[in-house]
């Protein structure tokens, strides 16, 4: 009788950014991926979902076991308009506030295969950063 132990791959995600910031702050966030497993990854996808609602999809490097690598990610929260010809002082505040603890997510979403090309994930995580003014 022989015996075998299945070996895979098994990653996790850690997103690390800002947790505060005023329009105009450029927001870098770093993607720790670190394999958990008994078997190195080949290769990866990580969809990133930027605060605007935009996305890029980066290419994940081979992890060994125990191993880690990180990605990194910016993003500049947007300038608010200044007060517009004819925008009252009260609507002006008023479209200032409504910026004012605006939470800003980043969500990420990972996939993974191995040297057999067998294909693992989806492993998602977030981050938000509030906008201050």
């Amino acid at each position: 009788m022989s015996a075998s132990r299945l070996r895979l791959p098994i990653l996790s995600m850690r997103i690390s950014g800002i947790g505060c910031a005023l329009p105009g702050t450029l927001l870098p966030y770093a993607i720790e991926i670190t394999n958990l497993g008994s078997a190195a990854t080949a290769s990866g996808q990580l969809l990133v979902t930027l605060p605007d609602g935009t996305s890029a999809t980066l290419a994940v490097p081979a992890i060994a076991p125990s191993a880690s690598a990180t990605l990194n990610v910016n993003w500049t929260v947007p300038v608010i308009a200044p007060k517009a010809a004819g925008e009252t002082d009260g609507a002006y505040r008023s479209r200032l506030a409504s910026f004012d603890g605006k939470p800003l997510p980043l969500n990420a979403s990972l996939t993974w295969t191995d040297a057999a090309a067998n294909a693992y994930g989806t492993t998602a995580a977030q981050f938000v950063t509030i906008e201050r003014l």
